[in-house]
């Protein structure tokens, strides 16, 4: 008893999926089930964002700037240097324009992938990110000194996980 061991591509009642043309009506189906699919992800996404790391991280930011009253002691305070903190603005302006073309301009609205688009912009936003970061730690050394160390991460980590709630 020789079983006949045909695979389900080979039998003649079934067509081959090669030879089968896709009809208009069905790739609308697929893409309407790709956005569907997409849009769920990005909700799952979404309600990721709220997790427990993300709203420690902002309220120590907000308990860091209201103990070190940090915005007055940037615009008022004489010790701050304010050639290392224009510096540091700019480099972390780049640093975020950067990443704005990258993820809104060339992701976004081209639909390429920024790593074979744009090769130079994630170096560049890196370096001028952690340019700014010593410059900031450069201006805020004489007001508080090693308590600086502390201080900044605690409002970049805020600052970071706080622009990630924004719904894009």
């Amino acid at each position: 008893m020789a079983e006949s061991r045909t695979s389900v591509s080979e039998s003649p009642s079934r067509p081959s999926m090669r030879s089968r043309k896709t009809t208009p009506a069905e790739k609308d189906s697929a893409r309407f089930d790709d956005a569907v699919a997409k849009k769920e992800e990005r909700q799952e996404t979404h309600n990721r964002r709220f997790d427990g790391s993300t709203i420690v991280w902002l309220l120590l930011c907000i308990g860091v700037i209201h103990k070190f009253d940090i915005i007055d002691a940037v615009r008022y305070d004489p010790r701050i240097n304010r050639e290392s903190l224009q510096l540091a603005a700019v480099l972390m302006a780049v640093s975020i324009a950067v990443a704005a073309y990258s993820i809104v301009f060339v992701h976004g609205v081209l639909g390429k992938d920024y790593l074979d688009h744009s090769p130079w912009a994630v170096p560049l936003a890196s370096l001028s990110g952690l340019l700014g970061w010593g410059m900031f730690w450069v201006c805020m050394w004489p007001v508080w000194g090693w308590t600086s160390f502390f201080i900044i991460p605690c409002l970049f980590m805020g600052l970071l996980l706080g622009v990630t709630l924004i719904p894009l």
